[in-house]
């Protein structure tokens, strides 16, 4: 990797992980994440009985609900830590 690069992600406390290519297993986190989005949809859908083809839009309203939430990983919500303000819940 670049020194650039390690400089880039010393300086913004990025930790660099490396794994096999082509092994999404590995990746457990971002796994569990892509499962609870598909779960959080397909209830979405199963619940209000709309057709298949509103997949896409349940799955991002699910991602919007997700980056909105609070999480037990950071002590604030993924949208407040992106953006640096506090999300408007009213």
């Amino acid at each position: 990797m670049a020194r650039h690069v390690k400089d880039y992600l010393i300086e913004h406390g990025i930790k660099h992980e490396v794994m096999t290519p082509n092994m999404l297993q590995h990746n457990g986190v971002a796994e569990r994440l892509n499962r609870t989005l598909l779960h959080k949809a397909q209830a979405m859908l199963t619940d209000t009985n709309l057709l298949k083809s509103y997949w896409l839009e349940a799955l991002n309203y699910a991602t919007f609900l997700h980056n909105l939430s609070p999480s037990c990983s950071i002590s604030t919500t993924p949208s407040e830590l992106y953006t640096g303000t506090k999300p408007d819940v009213s």
